[in-house]
């Protein structure tokens, strides 16, 4: 398997956000990792929404003067305990913002007003409507949190979490239209974005068509199959996420299936290695407890092509991991 992304677009040493004239480029857009992406796609949605700007600045404040304030923090640190606080901004990790208002969410609202006020900033008060809508806030961005952690890890192989991911993000944004009270806007917004990111993803799998003119990122193939060649995805985010008819998703399926045999059809059967049994005939058994060993088998005359149709015939609407 190979890692999806390589190119990284911001690092948590850089003290200032990173500015690029070319950001809304789409041939820059290939060159972005997949938490980049996403880092793009919630900067889209929050630069079009304002109702949030309140709340969100009152924290910022409240987080900064915890950790510049020996006053206000020993206040603080009274009322709560040392343990708890609220994190420092990292300017170039849009999820330290999340990570913030989880943390201040953590609090009783009414204790937290008290204490606040009591230390002379009364400025810094959350009303009721700002804290329902941090806690909004908070349902909404919390799997692109999550999503953001999963391609963090630089020794984790990302490619096969592509697909699944924009997908499942889309499908949660779909499913929270119709209930969020607040922030409506965000959610539209962050759907637009993602679509207009990914679009080849969506264009692949039938959600959206292709259009003449527009460079459509992530377009090669094997972010599908990558995805369906990983144990804990396989084509389960086929049923759940891609939010077609079922004719069309089994379009898809058969399509994903496909481009993997017909990949693993060009692959030629590697040499057969020497089984145990016949090391043993050649008088290369040394082990003295060579019979406790668990013995491979061998199948023969199997292709590469047939066992993955085999693979991809068996994890059919299962999670092959709970085997």
């Amino acid at each position: 398997m190979r890692k999806a992304f390589t190119v990284c677009f911001s690092t948590e040493h850089e003290d200032e956000v990173y500015e690029n004239d070319r950001i809304d480029d789409p041939e820059l857009w290939n060159k972005l990792t997949l938490e980049d992406q996403q880092t793009l796609v919630v900067g889209d949605g929050l630069k079009e929404t304002k109702v949030s700007s309140p709340a969100l600045s009152k924290l910022s404040k409240l987080s900064s003067l915890l950790h510049t304030s020996s006053t206000f923090k020993d206040v603080f640190n009274a009322e709560f305990g040392e343990q708890r606080g609220i994190p420092a901004a990292v300017n170039t990790r849009w999820n330290s913002t999340l990570r913030q208002v989880k943390a201040v969410l953590h609090f009783d609202h009414a204790k937290l007003s008290r204490t606040v006020e009591n230390a002379g900033h009364r400025e810094l008060l959350f009303t009721s409507r700002e804290w329902n809508l941090l806690k909004e806030l908070v349902e909404i961005l919390n799997p692109f949190g999550e999503a953001t952690d999963l391609t963090q890890g630089e020794k984790v192989v990302t490619i096969s979490s592509v697909v699944p991911s924009v997908l499942s993000l889309n499908h949660h944004l779909e499913k929270l239209r119709p209930n969020v009270r607040f922030q409506s806007d965000l959610v539209r917004s962050l759907q637009e974005s993602l679509k207009k990111r990914f679009l080849r993803i969506f264009i692949n799998v039938k959600m959206a068509r292709a259009q003449d003119g527009i460079t459509a990122p992530f377009k090669d193939p094997i972010y599908l199959k990558a995805a369906a060649l990983d144990p804990a995805f396989t084509l389960m985010w086929v049923e759940h996420h891609v939010l077609v008819s079922p004719e069309v998703k089994a379009e898809v399926k058969q399509r994903v299936k496909e481009l993997i045999v017909q990949d693993a059809a060009q692959v030629k059967q590697p040499v057969s290695l020497v089984e145990e049994e016949d090391r043993e005939d050649l008088g290369e058994g040394g082990d003295l407890f060579a019979a406790y060993h668990k013995r491979r088998r061998k199948d023969v005359g199997t292709s590469p092509s047939l066992q993955l149709s085999h693979y991809l015939d068996i994890c059919e609407g299962q999670h092959v991991l709970s085997f």
